[in-house]
């Protein structure tokens, strides 16, 4: 019987390592500045400067700064033996489906670690279902929720139903995710010290300690997971989908995917165009370079227009837009030189607590976590913030929390771990000062939020190579399908939907006219009435639709939640 409980969830990509850079995507970059190594080694070699005790390359590059670590053949729990050599033989496994929580069916299957050796080590997937409630049974619905690094299997639980009661709804822990075996690296004392490192840093100092922090960070999960941090992409997360496919008879894929859940899709689409049935991507995100809008600019605009919004609705942050956008900058400055001490209840019954600090970039992390959720995300974040501008920071710690998946002060969720690890090996390394000069871009595309945004460290040493970049054809043998962009999106840029409908002359893009991150289930009935009629009857919206927010979702108020 399975007894792994199921959360509720929300979907938007999850800026597990914040201070390290916030992905819209997991698109894989070669840097286009300066030599390689292979055009000049010896260049590469000699040009070097130190930071701290680090010695990092003056020379832009892929792969650079990266450790050359060779292999570590680490066993981590969830990996079997192989089911075969060929691919086929993991198609013939018969999915086990179990009653569990009370009210879905889970189940367990197994794929190869290695798509292109699947006869050397297989790893476990595990999924959750909620069955169709009338017939005739469509077929299976695979939702995945965003990140990466979520555990997709939640999704399953909390995905709407209404007009797609026809489908068997399927959700999944992507590979290195949840209870798919996931990837192992620090234990959560250590994840909290690099949590409260400064990752904005203003002195040679302070940037050496981010680096340093950084390379500890990927030294863990070096230790703790070895090779099979290769074989986590996005890439082998669409192979993995296409396999599910199989092993639930359905002969198309029907797939529903939230913001990093759309390049799922887009991989997907060019791996396998002939099996595609129905998509949608909601909350596009970037499939490649050059698509990509700068993550920190949509979350400036967003900022500024709660600051326009705050004043209107006689909040406390100050009685005009500029006056409101003052505060929060100066608030933030502030508490960089100064952290908020925050006393955190652990036990109500034994009055046990924790001393923490609410620190600048835990502060930003907390701020950016309101505005995934459109007003009402603001209507939070005017609270948490004016809470701690008077010396109470336990409000804004506790979103911080949420967003780096902190259950305690000994459980950090897998995506604080797993986030990282999907989105370095799916980038290309942009090197320790290529990060520094792309932060100086985040800088000046984004002046209040830019100066904390910070470099990307971990990304330039990460533990194994970067891979390939996704060559998109645009898949002109896929069938229609539906991408859904948000003007006021923050974390995927609604001109980032734009680049993937225009990939794709068969898809039909629709717009939601309004704030937030992933736009179907209840914020607009235009939006659900257009993806339920396209999912359960195949009918697509007319191109250039564009719909209002007049719905919102009645969710439970966020609470810090353990796993059992």
């Amino acid at each position: 019987m399975f007894v792994k409980e199921a959360r509720k969830s929300v979907h938007f990509v999850v800026p597990a390592l914040l201070g390290a850079l916030l992905l819209a995507s997991c698109t894989s970059t070669t840097p286009s500045d300066g030599p390689s190594p292979s055009d000049n080694p010896s260049a590469a070699e000699k040009q070097t400067v130190l930071i701290g005790d680090i010695e990092v390359s003056a020379v832009s590059s892929l792969d650079v700064d990266r450790p050359d670590n060779g292999s570590n053949p680490v066993q981590l729990e969830g990996f079997v033996p192989a089911l075969g050599e060929s691919l086929a033989d993991y198609a013939a496994q018969e999915v086990a489906w179990e009653e569990c929580d009370d009210e879905y069916m889970c189940a367990e299957v197994y794929v190869p670690e290695d798509y292109d050796a699947p006869g050397t080590q297989a790893i476990t997937l595990f999924l959750r279902k909620v069955e169709a409630s009338q017939e005739p049974k469509i077929g299976t619905l695979f939702v995945n929720p965003g990140g990466p690094g979520e555990p997709g299997s939640d999704a399953a639980t909390w995905f709407p139903t209404d007009g797609l009661e026809q489908y068997d709804i399927v959700g999944w822990d992507p590979r290195g995710t949840g209870w798919s075996t996931p990837i192992v690296c620090m234990d959560a004392a250590a994840t909290d010290k690099y949590f409260e490192l400064d990752f904005s840093p203003d002195d040679d100092t302070e940037r050496a300690a981010l680096l340093a922090g950084s390379k500890s960070f990927s030294d863990a999960c070096w230790q703790g997971s070895g090779d099979y941090l290769k074989y986590i992409s996005t890439e082998e997360t669409a192979r993995d989908l296409d396999l599910l496919r199989q092993l639930v008879g359905d002969e198309k894929l029907n797939y529903f995917g939230y913001s990093y859940g759309t390049s799922i899709a887009g991989w997907y689409l060019e791996l396998f165009p002939t099996t595609v049935g129905k998509i949608v991507a909601d909350s596009a995100a970037a499939l490649i370079k050059k698509d990509e809008v700068l993550q920190v600019s949509g979350f400036e605009a967003a900022l500024n227009r709660f600051a326009e919004w705050a004043p209107e609705e006689g909040w406390d942050l100050g009685s005009t837009k500029e006056e409101v956008l003052e505060n929060i900058d100066s608030f933030f400055t502030e508490l960089d030189a100064k952290p908020i001490i925050v006393e955190v209840e652990l036990d109500e019954e034994t009055g046990e607590t924790e001393e923490r600090e609410l620190t600048q970039s835990l502060a930003l992390t907390g701020f950016l976590y309101t505005l995934y959720s459109g007003e009402d995300g603001w209507v939070e974040a005017d609270a948490a913030l004016t809470e701690a501008m008077s010396g109470d920071g336990e409000y804004l710690l506790s979103l911080a929390d949420l967003m780096n998946t902190r259950n305690g002060p000994e459980d950090y969720g897998a995506a604080a771990y797993a986030f990282p690890a999907i989105s370095d090996v799916d980038q290309g390394n942009q090197g320790v000062l290529d990060a520094d000069k792309r932060w100086d871009e985040e800088k000046t595309a984004a002046p209040i939020l830019g100066k904390y945004w910070g470099p990307d460290y971990l990304n330039s040493v990460w533990a194994v190579p970067s891979l390939t970049e996704l060559t998109i054809t645009g898949a002109q043998s896929a069938p229609a399908f539906l991408v859904i962009g948000i003007t006021g999106d923050p974390a995927t840029p609604y001109a980032q939907s734009e680049a993937f409908a225009a990939h794709y002359t068969q898809s039909v893009l629709l717009t939601m006219d309004g704030e937030g991150h992933g736009a179907f289930g209840g914020y607009s009935t235009c939006i659900d009435e257009a993806v339920v009629a396209y999912l359960a009857e195949g009918k697509l919206p007319a191109a250039g639709t564009v719909c209002e927010v007049d719905l919102y979702e009645d969710e439970e108020e966020f609470e810090l939640e353990t796993e059992e």
